[in-house]
């Protein structure tokens, strides 16, 4: 679980980053634009390869 203003701090050092991709650049502004740091707690669940 992340705290929502650790998970926005990271967004923006990627997003800062030239080898940031387009596509990653487009997918982690969208979601930037949703959190904010009043948010609750977020869990990202996946499968792993």
């Amino acid at each position: 679980m992340n705290e929502p203003g650790w998970l926005i701090t990271q967004i923006e050092k990627r997003l800062a980053e030239s080898s940031c991709s387009d596509e990653d650049r487009k997918q982690l502004k969208e979601l930037l634009d949703t959190i904010d740091t009043e948010d609750n707690n977020i869990l990202f669940m996946g499968k792993l390869k």
